[in-house]
């Protein structure tokens, strides 16, 4: 699934920080780059009226449209993070599922993947001199280090909603600590198949979570609730 990018919990997901410096000469030949039936003067007309306002709103609709029009699918390498089981994974009552490295590649509609950077700062993106590919990685690819726990990995699609991809690169099942008798009851049907399949234990005497691998006939007390 990948995620509309207007829904994640993180009002300050997706920030970044124009700098719309140039000279003319470079504000002029991205303008045609952009508005390729527009004229000299047409050119001019707008470049007297790019004021602080307008520069706003370039950044805006700028960034908008590409919200618009992507998806993102977010891994972790982080399993037995205990945040990460309870932001995403229904207070430690869901699952995960663990993928080959190749899962990367094979995703529907790939436009762009890579590690998220983590930062006290916004990036900076310089509107007339770098590229989609840098627009992209400051957008997609930075967030506050507040996250920095999560370790994520994301890929943009083109697009959001449900992606195709090899599910044969499905290696693993984890269930939460806190998850129920039935999820519990599903998952053992893939033990000794080509899938592995864990359950997180919560250790009694530790602020820490295992992940165990799940046996035929063998049941633990994975949570003191």
């Amino acid at each position: 699934m990948a995620s509309n990018p207007r829904t994640f919990n993180d009002p300050s997901e997706f920030k970044v920080k124009y700098n719309f410096e140039a000279d003319k000469g470079t504000i002029q030949e991205r303008y045609f780059v952009d508005n390729p039936s527009k004229s000299i003067h047409d050119f001019e007309s707008w470049y007297s009226s790019f004021d602080e306002h307008s520069k706003w709103y370039t950044g805006y609709q700028t960034r908008q449209n590409l919200l618009n029009a992507t998806g993102v699918v977010c891994f972790t390498t982080e399993p037995e993070n205990y945040l990460m089981w309870s932001h995403y994974a229904k207070s430690h009552a869901g699952f995960c599922i663990g993928f080959d490295d190749e899962i990367l590649d094979t995703i529907e509609d790939y436009q762009a993947k890579g590690r998220v950077g983590y930062s006290d700062d916004v990036p900076e993106f310089k509107y007339y001199s770098q590229t989609v590919e840098d627009f992209y990685k400051a957008l997609f690819f930075n967030k506050s280090t507040s996250w920095a726990y999560e370790k994520e990995f994301r890929v943009v699609t083109d697009g959001y909603g449900i992606k195709k991809f090899n599910k044969s690169l499905v290696k693993e099942i984890i269930i939460g600590c806190k998850s129920p008798i039935e999820l519990d009851r599903y998952v053992r049907q893939y033990i000794n198949s080509e899938i592995t399949v864990y359950h997180m234990i919560d250790l009694p005497g530790a602020y820490q979570l295992k992940k165990d691998k799940m046996k035929h006939g063998h049941y633990v007390e994975r949570c003191a609730f």
